[in-house]
């Protein structure tokens, strides 16, 4: 009886390790996140990289969620082969997720049966986007020592990280360089003691490597040149015609009478 109890118990023993070896497989199987980091910018595409130990996985999804509570599918990596255990794109397009606003990114691996979701990575951004440029000036020409003024502006939706502005005048004149993201810059007679073609060119960056450009072109004339500005005339002038068309009606009319 005593070795019946025995072999009664050493069967329990082995039909329990049975049905838990299933569930405690399915326990330990885990999905990691190992690409792209916590606190990182990605623009255009990103480098996604999940691990899992889930058997059979049909596919592993890199799912985005924002501070503004938007959850998003960022991209899907299918298998490739029945036993893969490790899912790589280094060029997951970004382009469908909001600039400017950080996400927590996971993957999450299927096999139709299992389900596994790694934990989050954090405070991760996405900048798929130009800078954006403007500069303007407020004469197409003006006289020689004379004053231009330049307007500038660079913004970007996440991070503009430099502006660089140059502005580069005929003959001997020195370029001006500058590196204020926005500016209106008066050209003092000191600036424009030279005559010719001006140009003013501007980029800005932003935090992933993105640039703008943008351009001004405008010329300085000396005073009696056949090209020079026209200008309206002055009240001088116009009161000098008017006393001139006077005198011409008087004399016209004193010579009549004559």
């Amino acid at each position: 009886m005593k070795k019946q109890n025995i072999l009664l118990a050493t069967i329990f023993s082995v039909l329990a390790i049975l049905l838990v070896l299933p569930v405690m497989s399915a326990a330990v199987m885990t999905s990691v996140i190992n690409n792209p980091l916590n606190f990182t910018n990605h623009t255009g595409t990103m480098v996604a990289n999940c691990t899992t130990s889930v058997h059979n996985v049909i596919n592993v999804t890199f799912n985005g969620t924002n501070t503004a509570g938007v959850n998003s599918t960022i991209g899907i990596i299918t298998n490739t082969t029945p036993t893969q255990t490790a899912w790589y794109s280094a060029t997951m397009s970004v382009t469908g997720v909001t600039d400017g606003i950080d996400y927590n990114v996971s993957c999450f691996a299927d096999n139709g049966t299992d389900q596994q979701v790694s934990t989050w990575n954090k405070n991760i951004t996405f900048d798929s986007t130009n800078p954006v440029c403007s500069i303007t000036k407020s004469h197409s020409k003006f006289a020689w020592k004379d004053t231009q003024l330049i307007t500038w502006s660079a913004t970007d939706a996440v991070s503009l990280v430099s502006t660089a502005v140059d502005v580069d005048g005929p003959e001997d004149q020195t370029t001006l360089q500058y590196t204020d993201t926005s500016r209106a810059l008066t050209l003092t007679s000191q600036d424009t003691k030279y005559v010719g073609d001006w140009t003013a060119n501007m980029t800005g960056t932003d935090r992933p490597g993105n640039t703008c450009t943008a351009s001004a072109t405008f010329k300085s004339y000396m005073p009696g040149e056949v090209d020079e500005e026209p200008t309206e005339p002055t009240d001088r002038a116009g009161k000098l015609l008017l006393l001139a068309i006077i005198v011409g009606i008087i004399w016209w009319i004193s010579s009549k009478k004559k």
